[in-house]
């Protein structure tokens, strides 16, 4: 796509006029070089803002920067620099902003991979006083087959430089990679925690989730146990719009990335799209039996951002979908509540 305008209803005139502009460049690998919004009115387009990429030899992208027009020349407004690993994982993001003459670093991301390539350390820092600081520190571990099976937030305490754990979550799946049980931990101090309700799961075998029930542990016992409250909720199915999801199981990225947010989600989940090549497409969430859960269109662009209203889906495993007109992006997805 080279353009993709939006022109609005002019009643005085009885016609649609001029409204807005993107025009996209490329360089012969098909990256996308810049989008450059316009707006417009009746006869003329003026410039709104602007954002640039780089890549390197891998065609990973390097830089992505933004600017705003000033009515002569663009200027910048903030910069993401990203490095990559020797098998394209990305290793840092650092954030800039521009001040005057010069860009300032504002944050930076660190990812650290196992032999896996899975990444058991998201370092998060802030630019202070000259030197990055730390601020947060993801620690992760998978099992055999990539899924996440221990999540420990930790944060940075400056007084006195070390890391202090902040909240955990623990997972065990089923050979078909959905949850068996989810447990949310709140840690208390540098050795002591707090279990919070473990909720566990029960499928058919068309992958839909039958059960979650809530329970409790019982501290003196040293056992899960239901409490007096917990609940214990059950789904039944019936016949609907299905899709084939034998081959949507494996997460698929052809034709960009999608980052999706929190996983697993509650009541709504968040995604952020990024295309190669800008482009329209259909976004679906279907459930593991394959019927049509949610479907929606997003316009033509090179990113996006959609969130999705999760509370009344059961919950469970379910494949969001994005088919757009060069690209396709499939992830798995998970539901609890």
């Amino acid at each position: 796509m080279l353009t993709a305008k939006v022109e609005s209803w002019d009643g005085g005139s009885s016609a649609w006029v001029n409204f807005s502009l993107v025009i996209y460049t490329y360089d012969s690998h098909n990256n996308l070089l810049t989008d450059t919004e316009q707006s417009g009115n009746k006869t003329t387009w003026v410039n709104y803002e602007q954002t640039a990429y780089t890549y390197d030899a891998s065609n990973n992208r390097t830089s992505k920067t933004f600017q705003t027009w000033d009515g002569s020349t663009w200027q910048n407004n903030s910069k993401s620099l990203f490095t990559y690993s020797s098998t394209n994982k990305v290793l840092s993001e650092v954030d800039q902003y521009w001040d005057t003459s010069s860009w300032i670093n504002l944050a930076k991301t660190t990812y650290t991979y196992n032999a896996s390539d899975d990444p058991e350390i998201v370092l998060t820092q802030y630019w202070i006083k000259s030197t990055w600081q730390n601020f947060r520190q993801d620690l992760q571990s998978f099992n055999s087959t990539h899924d996440d099976t221990d999540m420990l937030f930790q944060s940075w305490d400056t007084t006195k430089s070390f890391w202090y754990n902040a909240d955990e979550h623990k997972i065990t799946y089923d050979a078909n990679h959905d949850y068996l049980t989810y447990i949310p931990i709140i840690w208390t101090n540098a050795s002591s925690y707090i279990y919070l309700p473990r909720y566990s799961y029960t499928y058919n075998s068309n992958y839909q989730i039958l059960t979650e029930t809530e329970d409790e542990w019982n501290i003196l016992g040293g056992y899960w146990n239901p409490a007096d409250k917990d609940f214990q909720n059950r789904y039944y199915y019936d016949s609907g719009i299905y899709y084939d999801t034998s081959t949507m199981v494996n997460n698929i990225n052809n034709g960009g990335t999608i980052k999706v947010y929190p996983i697993p989600a509650n009541d709504i989940m968040n995604i952020d799209l990024n295309w190669d090549t800008p482009q329209s497409a259909v976004a679906t969430i279907c459930n593991m039996q394959g019927m049509l859960c949610r479907q929606w269109q997003i316009p033509a662009s090179s990113s996006a951002y959609h969130s999705v209203p999760v509370a009344q889906l059961p919950a469970g495993s379910y494949i969001l979908k994005i088919t757009g007109e060069k690209g396709q992006l499939t992830q798995r997805i998970s539901i609890i509540h």
